[in-house]
């Protein structure tokens, strides 16, 4: 069953652990699921992407448990230009709250903060190998243009 989420940066509204808690359940969904994770890489991660000035990061609130994320850079971050760009890493709602508003509000917040952040360039993937279709009927409701794709040699 779907709640209304309440969408806040993650930056002073949630812990290294609460963050590391939602990532596993990513990972667990995602491609690289086969990979195993390091919880001491995890925990330094999770814990520069609180403290990072280019971290772009929200998060979706359900009764004050994170519930969904949207996390990525924003800044100079590119090696061959000095404009602010901004790419999206992780997006991920918890199944309960998919369907929902969660996923568009999450997508929509990380977009407004990128252009406040004077960002000339946003982009979002699903580069952790969710449902593809869902996913790009997602970033087109929110105003993206597909360019490209993302292909890999897993095995």
């Amino acid at each position: 069953m779907s709640y209304e989420l309440e969408i806040k940066p993650l930056q002073g509204n949630v812990t290294t652990g609460e963050l590391m808690t939602l990532a596993r359940k990513m990972i667990a969904e995602s491609r690289f699921a086969r990979l195993g994770v390091d919880t001491d890489k995890l925990f330094f991660h999770a814990s520069d992407i609180l403290a990072n000035e280019k971290s772009l990061a929200f998060g979706a609130f359900s009764f004050g448990v994170l519930s969904g994320m949207a996390i990525g850079v924003c800044g100079e971050v590119l090696p061959f230009t000095s404009s602010i760009v901004a790419t999206e890493h992780y997006l991920y709602v918890v199944p309960e709250h998919r369907g929902g508003s969660a996923a568009p509000a999450l997508v929509n917040c990380f977009i407004q903060e990128a252009k406040r952040r004077g960002a000339r360039d946003v982009v979002l993937s699903n580069g952790f190998g969710g449902d593809a279709a869902k996913a790009e009927r997602l970033f087109e409701r929110c105003g993206l243009t597909r360019v490209g794709s993302i292909f890999t040699l897993g095995d």
